[in-house]
């Protein structure tokens, strides 16, 4: 018995078939956020190139089959290939890649811990001395901020016309023929 599928049915089956492909591009992307842990920002950028990626390739699959016309069951067949991706073997892709990336991150930061444990162990000897230092170096700091600190003096008080007893402590007073000037601090 032979079959023969109309053209609609073809080009439906065709795009169900864009709609998977398009559903594993995502998981590329959702396996990238795994390995690369990002912020807010770059996902909405991520997911921004999906959809670009994502009307691009629509738009020139629709110009090969249809000269660029859009019909419902094109769309109808991106989204059903697209969720049935998701649902059933995007699933499984996705728990396999992030049981794949947390082993290897298990395995860099073991090379890692091995690979810094000398520098761990220079460090702990150097501890104690370098403690030391700093302390020192916040006790001279303290000083040099100390003497570096010029003594505050009120100024608007010696020169207040209001009080005149102020203005003649700052006169120069004579006595013995020198010329003595007392100052307040």
């Amino acid at each position: 018995m032979n079959m023969i599928l109309s053209p609609e049915a073809v080009i439906f089956l065709w795009s169900t078939l864009l709609g998977t492909v398009l559903g594993v591009c995502y998981d590329i992307f959702r396996i990238l956020r795994i390995a690369v842990p990002s912020g807010k920002v770059l996902i909405f950028i991520e997911d921004l190139l999906f959809f670009l990626l994502a009307a691009i390739v629509s738009f020139f699959f629709y110009q090969a089959v249809n000269q660029g016309i859009i019909r419902g069951y094109f769309l109808i067949g991106e989204l059903l290939g697209f969720v049935l991706y998701y649902g059933t073997v995007g699933k499984i892709v996705y728990r396999c890649a992030e049981w794949i990336i947390r082993w290897i991150k298990k395995i860099f930061g073991f090379i890692f811990r091995i690979l810094l444990f000398p520098l761990k162990q220079i460090f702990r000897l150097f501890r104690k001395p370098l403690r030391y230092l700093r302390n020192v170096f916040r006790k001279l700091w303290k000083k040099l901020k100390n003497i570096l600190q010029s003594k505050a003096v009120m100024v608007y008080n010696y020169f207040n016309p209001k009080n005149k007893w102020k203005q003649r402590e700052q006169q120069p007073v004579r006595k013995k023929g020198r010329i003595w000037r007392k100052l307040k601090r």
